[in-house]
């Protein structure tokens, strides 16, 4: 083995050509280059001296503007003409030494289309802080102010890092080539240059940082040694990468009109759409030179595949690519009406109305100059890389005032919650899985916090599902780990007693008592004791109890809204001057109740102004549909964070009575327990409200809902002239250009003979474009019909002065949509009597169909008692005595039965619907459906109908209204009319023996020999009257 002093010593005694000598010396100079001293200098040359950078900028900025500026234009497309960009350089360059052509062509080609269209207006530039990937103007032109971003879009940053990446590779190649471009100059030209100097300057070209984006000497050499000037890239490239910005454009349109796509649809276009184009070739030659079993067999057989058929492997790639464009994420399945009404331009309209609103009523003021906040709640600078939302126009006021609400439900069953975090996955043996005893016991109860829009909590309501009342430990909680404060021996004695009834005299006897009534617990009553309470707010200095109140299905009611009102109002005294309190809501039918509306606006149940009233409300609504991005509650910030933390509160319960061997079992006076240990976390965190507030819009008021993704992707785009590209900035430009743009220009940089003949008119690609094309013609239509509606609904406004005439505007259910389409989002009196309008049109409308139920009902029984009185007749003919009673069939029975028939005494088939009708009427279930032949009527009503019990009367409606529209064919009777057939079909004839004494009699033959004496009379046609 030769050691590797041996092998070096070789080499250096082998004979060398005239290149390894040459490239020895170099290796040499290299290396006493890198040992000079590099110091810090100042000059036009060097990119560290701040003035000397925005003096090469603007002049070449200035070249480039006489440049897009020289006349005259050429004649085909309006091109300055040719050599005038030389002329220009060559001028500036007898003052500016380090000035060349190369650097002013590579400026234009780096810089953004935007940036050139407002070069050709002779427009300040729009250039990028890398410090803080903020945009900005500069220099500004004039001291307007400039409409503010709505923060970075997601992604902002990942990209800004790609784009910087792929310039710095970028500059290393152009060192590359101009290093050999300026080592063929002459050695007395004027732009010859040392290496070191040529990469300073191109690093202030690229405006990239020396000191991060440095570059090594050795690197140029090591790329000219190699013959390697430029380095695109490293790695196998995908055949598909021309194709790719296609569609991933037509993923962008899809999102904006929610028809996305799955992975395997993604991967059906993607096939159909290269099918028969080079770009298949590519792919199936790319795989057979890297898929091994393709290969074998089509060196082996001859075989290769016939499509490109695209799999798995190819969409995780593509996702990969373009992560900052486009994502692959779970779905949800959401309503109807808020993927399609859910829009920028509703969230703009609902803001403005909103905002409108807290001017009139005194809360908030206009300002004279907009203003921006950023992400902390403070004013800040335009250019601000926290800046949030749009620029602000209105101020609050009085914010302690105006409130925003919201319930969340929740339930005690612990198998529907999911595991709190850090609690998710447990330790096992092998194949056994983790399976934790829960509570499976159903309890709703809800939870509505009213939060003042300065983050403080101002009253907490608690709704307990129960339809009797609630007890004390339900209405307080109890906490049985808590220590009883005074004395117990009452309890002992109670508790020692073995008879249940003595138990209950006892503890009766203990409750009239006003020691325990009143002292006892009041002592174990409060936080951290027995019966701890709910959270409690303060207001102004003022303690707010928790309000706990009941309902049969654990939801909101009118009422329990009013009682939230009236605890507020009984405990916060109101300042004279100031504007009463104040709350936004959602859309829920308590909101739209009358009985809340009057309240609110200090009226009675008639409707009629209360004397000396005080307790108005501004109530206004928001966004219907839209209440998952608006609402403070819906964040994560409070309903997100309570919700986690009664899942761990739960869980700590379960744990304690697992320790003491007890049931696993939350009840309902567990909820106020939960409630008061998670409550300063979620609702009662100020700091997480205020992020809640300003990131919605509410304060300040800079409708922080237009910055949310999904709403920005509805934001309509508009196409930009010149006289409005001067005014806008580079954030609201980017948004302009469409989708469709930035994929054209990533394909116009692919061969277009790849891309010819892409395949849409048949298969897959066919099929998902016109779904495509279905949805943004729908889009289009919408918005079409968003502002004709708009507009006419102004015009509407104008017209109508009256209260009645918007009121003939409402049809069908009246709904928060339906009020905010018509431009009411204030619940003040106009509201009320459109809501009370609508309410008695529901009720008179309810009251007619009660009282044409009723008119049925009263038929279905009149017609019914008659039936059975009929059915008396019937059934004595066939008991034994009866005149049917052994009558084989036959001409004598047939006689019979026609003489039961004309003398009404024999069952008919509609008979037997009135008679199944009348037994239904007491029926609380569905009513079957009553058979269709006579055989089957008869069979139905003997062995189902006819042993059930008789129905009471129908009871006559309180909202009974007199109607003479036509039931069942027939004219209806007065209320009159029906009482007496109701009396008379309740009557018994005095010839006949109800059906009741058809059983046996006290000798046993009495009453069955009436019955059949006369059946048999009627037989013999000697027919009376009944």
């Amino acid at each position: 083995m030769v050691k590797s002093s041996n092998r070096a010593q070789q080499r250096r005694s082998l004979p060398c050509s005239g290149t390894t000598n040459k490239r020895g010396k170099e290796s040499a100079a290299k290396q006493a280059k890198q040992k000079v001293n590099n110091n810090k200098k100042n000059g036009i040359h060097f990119i560290n001296d701040k003035v000397s950078q925005d003096q090469i900028q603007t002049i070449i900025v200035e070249i480039l503007t006489k440049w897009r500026q020289y006349e005259p234009k050429q004649k085909k497309n309006g091109e300055p003409p040719h050599g005038s960009l030389a002329k220009l350089v060559k001028q500036y360059s007898k003052t500016q030494l380090w000035l060349n052509s190369n650097k002013v062509k590579m400026k234009w080609r780096n810089m953004s289309d935007i940036n050139k269209n407002r070069i050709n207006l002779a427009l300040p530039l729009v250039e990028m802080n890398n410090n803080n990937n903020k945009t900005t103007v500069a220099p500004p032109t004039s001291s307007a102010q400039v409409p503010g971003k709505s923060g970075r879009p997601i992604g902002t940053t990942n990209k800004a890092m790609q784009d910087l990446a792929r310039k710095f590779s970028q500059m290393k190649n152009d060192i590359a080539l101009s290093w050999v471009d300026n080592n063929l100059l002459p050695p007395d030209h004027t732009n010859k240059m040392s290496l070191k100097k040529l990469i300073a300057n191109k690093q202030h070209e690229y405006q990239l940082d020396p000191d991060i984006y440095s570059v090594a000497s050795t690197t140029i050499y090591s790329r000219i040694c190699r013959d390697r000037l430029e380095v695109k890239g490293t790695g196998m490239t995908s055949p598909m990468l021309d194709a790719e910005p296609l569609i991933v454009m037509y993923i962008k349109q899809s999102t904006d009109c929610n028809d996305t796509m799955n992975k395997r649809q993604i991967i059906d276009y993607a096939n159909s759409n290269v099918s028969g184009t080079p770009v298949e070739d590519d792919v199936i030659a790319w795989k057979l030179r890297h898929q091994v079993d393709l290969r074998d067999q089509y060196i082996k057989h001859g075989i290769k595949p016939t499509s490109a058929n695209l799999g798995n492997g190819w969409f995780r790639g593509f996702v990969r690519r373009w992560g900052n464009e486009i994502q692959y994420k779970g779905s949800s399945n959401v309503d109807f009406y808020r993927t399609e009404h859910c829009t920028y331009e509703k969230f703009e309209e609902m803001y403005d109305n909103v905002y409108g609103l807290l001017v009139k009523w005194g809360y908030a003021e206009v300002l004279d100059e907009p203003v921006y906040y950023n992400r902390n709640g403070e004013v800040c600078d335009i250019d601000d890389p926290n800046q949030y939302g749009e620029p602000v126009h209105h101020r609050f006021k009085h914010p302690e005032l105006f409130m925003a609400a919201d319930e969340c439900g929740t339930n005690t069953n612990m198998s529907k919650d999911k595991m709190s975090a850090g609690n998710k996955k447990h330790c096992s043996t092998k194949g056994v899985t983790a399976k934790l005893p829960a509570c499976t016991s159903d309890c709703h109860f809800t939870t509505m916090v009213w939060t003042k829009l300065d983050g403080n909590p101002a009253v907490c309501l608690v709704i307990i599902e129960k339809d009797g009342e609630l007890s004390y430990s339900e209405l307080h909680g109890l906490d049985v780990n808590a220590i009883w404060i005074g004395d117990d021996t009452m309890f002992n004695e109670i508790k020692n007693m073995n008879n249940d009834n003595d138990k209950e005299k006892k503890m009766k006897e203990m409750l009239a008592d006003t020691v325990f009534s009143v002292e006892l617990l009041q002592l174990n009553t409060g936080p951290g004791k027995v019966f701890p309470g709910g959270p409690i707010c303060i207001v102004n200095g003022i303690k707010v109890p928790t309000l706990v109140r009941r309902s049969a299905s654990g939801g909101i009611t009118p009422e329990i809204l009013v009682d939230v009102l009236r605890l507020y109002d009984a405990l916060i005294p109101r300042v004279p001057g100031d504007p009463p309190p104040g709350a936004i809501l959602d859309g829920h039918g308590s909101r739209l109740s009358p009985v809340f509306m009057r309240y609110i606006n200090n009226l009675d149940e008639e409707g009629k102004a209360v004397p000396g009233a005080n307790h108005k409300w501004n109530i206004c609504l928001g966004l219907p549909n839209g209440t998952a991005y608006w609402q403070v509650g819906d964040s994560s910030e409070q309903n997100g964070m309570y919700k986690n933390l009664t899942r761990e509160a739960k869980e700590v319960i379960r744990v304690d009575q697992r320790i003491n061997c007890e049931r696993i079992k939350i009840s309902r006076h567990h909820v106020l327990l939960i409630m008061s240990k998670v409550f300063d976390r979620s609702f009662g965190n100020v700091d997480g409200n205020k992020k809640a507030i300003l990131q919605r819009g509410w304060n300040p008021l800079n409708r922080g809902c237009l910055s949310h993704p999904e709403v920005l992707k509805s934001k309509k785009v508009v196409t930009l002239s010149q006289q409005t590209l001067s005014q806008q900035t580079l954030s609201q430009q980017s948004e302009s250009q469409s989708e469709s743009q930035i994929a054209m220009a990533a394909t116009n940089r692919a061969d277009p003979t790849r891309l010819a003949g892409m395949n849409v008119s048949e298969g897959k690609a066919q099929h998902y474009l016109s779904v495509l094309t279905t949805s943004t013609n729908r889009n289009v239509a919408r918005e079409r019909h968003h502002q004709e509606k708009k507009k006419l609904v102004q015009q509407q406004r104008l017209d109508n002065s009256d209260r009645s005439s918007l009121i003939d505007k409402f049809t069908g259910r009246l709904t928060s949509g339906g009020l905010t389409s018509q431009g009411h989002w204030g619940l003040g009196e106009t509201t009320l009597g459109i809501v009370e309008g609508r309410t008695n049109a529901k009720l008179a409308e309810l009251a007619k169909k009660a009282s044409k139920q009723y008119i049925r009902d009263m038929k279905i029984y009149s017609k019914g008692k008659a039936a059975m009185e009929k059915s008396k007749y019937h059934y004595a003919a066939f008991v034994e005595g009866g005149i049917l009673y052994g009558v084989p069939n036959g001409p004598d029975r047939n006689k019979i039965i026609n003489g039961l028939r004309k003398a009404s005494h024999w069952l008919l088939n509609d008979d037997y619907v009135h008679l199944i009708r009348y037994k239904q009427l007491g029926c609380m279930k569905q009513k079957s459906k009553i058979p269709v032949t006579l055989a089957e009527r008869r069979e139905a009503w003997d062995g189902i109908y006819y042993t059930m019990k008789d129905p009471s009367p129908p009871v006559k409606p309180t909202n009974y209204i007199e109607i003479s529209d036509i039931v069942d064919g027939e004219d209806n009777r007065d209320d009159d009319d029906n009482a007496l057939a109701l009396d008379l079909l309740t009557s018994v004839p005095s010839d006949l023996p109800p059906l009741a004494l058809l059983s046996t009699t006290t000798d046993g033959t009495e009453g069955e020999n009436d019955v059949a004496n006369i059946l048999l009379n009627i037989g013999n046609q000697k027919i009376t009257a009944i």
